[in-house]
């Protein structure tokens, strides 16, 4: 008999699987950034606080590592202080991870990736900025109903709206950010004639492979600036098209892996994916693991019947 899952509860499924993917990348970025994380994060880093704090001195609240610091330096060093605030970060990650009081730590972690981000403005890039923002749709909206060890309740009369609303912000913040994203590249001729194509996979910074030889194939330049734009800008439609859904979420994906590849931007293109897949593709990550699981399953019984006839003890009969 197939179990028939109520709106309300599939959506807090949703909400539990951004939560936890979420949570395991932010881990992943922070063992990353761990090797170098004095460099980035430390007193006497690439670039000094005090000329990170004279580009950003109209923000009146910015919590940092060195402004936090003055009130522990009588008991800590500069160094461990930074070690302190990260090890603290990523056990807050762990807890969110498991669902140990949600609502807690997802707004821990979120405190506390904001005082690394603010430590090092200058290093920070999208990842960061989507990071943030979901780690702060964790402390807003339910997510901690499965897939937590303090799992808590469903009251349908109190979470039968909040879940599809949540899910909804989701996507909607998705579908906006494509949609600008695609409107300012149409306003000028870089992403329309190629140019700007040109310039990302060249650039020192971003330049993985030697790509100059596409210099000589003008249109490709263009048909891949058109291509993103065309992804972008077309996105709140597809996406919210049922059977229009799932192409377009692959050409999405393949956009943002080809920006890992060629552009070294991994985490950027890994914190997109996500995002996508938790407000939009869940569905179809839900049904190929049960389908995965069901198959698995099928498999393992029947080697089972095969393995229980082979050691079946014999039934012998006494004709004497």
């Amino acid at each position: 008999m197939e179990l028939k899952l109520k709106p309300s509860e599939s959506y807090l499924k949703q909400l539990s699987f951004f939560r936890v993917i979420i949570a395991l990348f932010c881990i992943f970025q922070a063992m990353a950034i761990y090797p170098n994380l004095l460099e980035l994060y430390g007193a006497n880093g690439m670039i000094n606080s005090e000329i990170g704090d004279a580009f950003i001195s109209n923000v009146l609240i910015r919590p940092n590592i060195q402004n936090l610091y003055p009130y522990l330096s009588p008991y800590l060093s500069a160094e461990l202080f930074s070690y302190l605030v990260f090890y603290i970060y990523v056990l807050f990650l762990l807890l969110l991870t498991v669902g140990y009081r949600v609502r807690l730590f997802s707004a821990l972690s979120w405190l506390f990736h904001l005082i690394l981000i603010n430590s090092a403005l200058h290093f920070n890039y999208g990842v960061e900025q989507f990071t943030k923002i979901c780690l702060f749709y964790c402390v807003i909206m339910p997510t901690g109903y499965f897939a937590a060890i303090s799992k808590k309740v469903i009251n349908e009369t109190k979470n039968d709206l909040i879940p599809f609303i949540s899910v909804k912000i989701l996507q909607f913040h998705l579908c906006i950010v494509y949609f600008f994203g695609g409107l300012g590249k149409i306003k000028g001729t870089h992403w329309l004639n190629g140019e700007a194509i040109w310039r990302s996979i060249e650039q020192p910074q971003f330049q993985q492979f030697d790509m100059s030889w596409i210099a000589a194939y003008p249109l490709v330049l263009k048909l891949l600036g058109l291509f993103v734009v065309f992804i972008e800008i077309s996105y709140p439609i597809f996406v919210n098209i049922k059977k229009m859904r799932g192409i377009h979420l692959i050409l999405v994906i393949i956009l943002h892996l080809n920006i890992a590849i060629f552009m070294g931007l991994r985490y950027f293109a890994a914190i997109m994916i996500l995002f996508n897949l938790s407000a939009y593709g869940y569905s179809y990550l839900s049904a190929f693991s049960h389908q995965f699981i069901n198959r698995i399953l099928s498999v393992m019984n029947k080697y089972k019947r095969i393995l229980k006839n082979v050691f079946a003890t014999p039934n012998i009969q006494n004709y004497d």
